[in-house]
């Protein structure tokens, strides 16, 4: 299976493992699939620690970096794609990442299940 990584599952991977599931553990260390993230989640993380919403380990794209996760290239063709996707997920990262999956064709894990409302693969964990 090709992956993309939705931001709070990075997130939880790389610091919040109490809410690892065991689904979510099978299909990150799992050698059969690749398993990518995009840095806009890099960037929604920074917007969300600025506002004070979310603490982050000071060196954030280091900690993704030591998980040897592919990353992503957000692109003038993911942005296209993101901008007429229907209005079921206001958060615009979320919607790019959806995007982002369908381009790529990645199956996006996600804890979010609005997000297999899209017509992506999602694979809630």
């Amino acid at each position: 299976m090709r992956i993309l990584l939705e931001t709070s599952v990075l997130l939880n991977w790389i610091g919040n493992t109490e809410k690892i599931t065991p689904r979510m553990r099978d299909l990150i260390q799992s050698d059969r699939n690749l398993v990518a993230y995009s840095p806009l989640s890099i960037c929604e993380c920074r917007i969300e620690e600025a506002k004070e919403r979310l603490s982050m380990p000071g060196d954030l794209v280091r900690a993704i970096r030591a998980k040897d996760f592919i990353e992503l290239r957000f692109t003038s063709e993911h942005a296209n794609e993101a901008g007429p996707l229907p209005g079921i997920h206001a958060d615009p990262f979320e919607r790019a990442l959806v995007a982002q999956a369908r381009i790529e064709d990645l199956t996006l894990l996600t804890q979010d299940c609005i997000l297999a409302r899209y017509e992506v693969r999602v694979e809630v964990v």
